[in-house]
């Protein structure tokens, strides 16, 4: 980290902040603080960065996946404890959803980074216990993947699984044996069943089921 922070400082006095080797430096110091749970640090660092990147006024990917990762780490602070769990999840939710908007528009509702928005999203609603919000949002996605790229495909399956997850913390035991079901059937006939990922659903059904057993 001391090696990050120096190239920043470097970049920062030499080139000055608007520049984009000092924002890339900035983003790369960011990730490193986040990872030593340095919060506050990090999300400063997010925001001047993200000043700069939207001053561009372009739709640069680098502040699509700044907003990302300003959302995570508001995310992060609030289940530290360090923030408002409102506010702080409500700026969260506002950034994420902006991003999922913007994929979709720019690269299309099934390119990876959309998917890994939406999924982020999600993960984002649950949090805040909005059950049903992230359900239609994971819906959408899964429509829209079950239509372009089939029903068996890794991406779709992928998607379902999610959603067996989100069941499952929403006490739907129904809705999760559905979804893992289906995931863990679909990945055996495209993976192999000794997959890793066709593993994972498998158990994760068999989790549910004994659930319902007790």
């Amino acid at each position: 980290m001391d090696c990050l922070e120096r190239t920043f400082q470097s970049r920062e006095a030499r080139l000055g902040w608007a520049h984009p080797q000092t924002v890339e430096a900035a983003i790369l110091l960011a990730d490193e603080l986040k990872e030593f749970c340095a919060h506050e640090k990090a999300e400063a660092l997010y925001r001047q960065s993200l000043q700069v990147l939207e001053a561009g006024g372009r739709d640069e990917p680098e502040m699509f996946e700044c907003r990302l990762k300003l959302s995570h780490i508001l995310r992060r602070r609030v289940a530290a404890g360090e923030l408002d769990k409102d506010s702080g999840l409500g700026e969260a939710e506002a950034l994420n959803r902006g991003v999922v908007e913007a994929y979709e528009r720019l690269l299309g509702p099934l390119d990876t980074a959309t998917s890994t928005a939406v999924y982020s999203l999600a993960r984002m609603l649950r949090t805040k216990r909005d059950f049903r919000a992230a359900e239609a949002a994971l819906l959408k996605l899964l429509e829209q993947q079950e239509q372009f790229l089939g029903p068996d495909d890794s991406e779709t399956l992928w998607t379902v699984h999610v959603l067996g997850s989100l069941f499952q913390d929403e006490k739907n035991d129904a809705g999760a044996k559905t979804h893992f079901q289906r995931a863990a059937e679909g990945r055996a006939r495209v993976l192999g069943p000794e997959h890793e990922l066709t593993k994972v659903s498998r158990a994760a059904l068999e989790k549910t089921i004994a659930k319902w057993l007790r």
